[in-house]
């Protein structure tokens, strides 16, 4: 899966655009990823109506329970919407069973990434190059909505190099239920 934190945070910037109450956390930030009770003390912050978009939450501790309880007390007045990489939000616990809508993203399609790079389809020899060009660079970088919008082509290799880390050294890890850390993949 790719692309939730992106998602979010255009859909919280949509929101805000229409003078939405809503609020993006990244719960794997470093400032507050092992900080107790972390879920009780944004939602104190927040408050109790608008949209709280939740990246990350399964790197918390009790997120299930947390969440069960919310949504249940504030069903109708704060619209949860969370995000992980984890395969544990995808195949819920039993207290959540009911209560979670997933959606799994990919990557950008090619017709997407055209669409997301302002890119339409033109029937002339210039617009069948932009086509060209655009083919091209979807084939090198991908289509992670991130990388798609960053212009420099350096950025986009160390945004690439960032998500295989994560991916190999967290997510395939995590699968595989093994302890590795980055450092142990690739050294630094």
């Amino acid at each position: 899966m790719s692309g939730k934190s992106s998602l979010l945070i255009l859909f919280r910037q949509k929101l805000a655009g229409e003078s939405k109450r809503v609020a993006y956390i990244n719960l794997e930030d470093g400032r507050i990823k092992d900080a107790p009770e972390i879920l009780d003390e944004v939602l104190k912050w927040f408050g109790d109506e608008g949209y709280l978009l939740l990246d990350e939450i399964t790197s918390v501790r009790d997120w299930e329970g947390w969440l069960a309880r919310n949504h249940e007390m504030l069903k109708g007045k704060l619209q949860l919407l969370v995000s992980s990489s984890r395969k544990k939000l995808a195949v819920p616990s039993k207290p959540l069973r009911g209560g979670v809508l997933p959606y799994e993203l990919y990557p950008l399609s090619f017709e997407e990434f055209l669409q997301f790079s302002g890119i339409e389809f033109e029937p002339t020899t210039a617009g069948m190059g932009k086509i060209e060009k655009a083919l091209q660079d979807y084939l090198i970088y991908g289509g992670f909505p991130e990388v798609t919008l960053v212009g420099e082509k350096t950025e986009k290799v160390r945004l690439l190099n960032s998500y295989f880390k994560d991916i190999a050294g967290l997510d395939v890890a995590e699968m595989a239920e093994e302890t590795v850390t980055t450092v142990e993949l690739f050294g630094k």
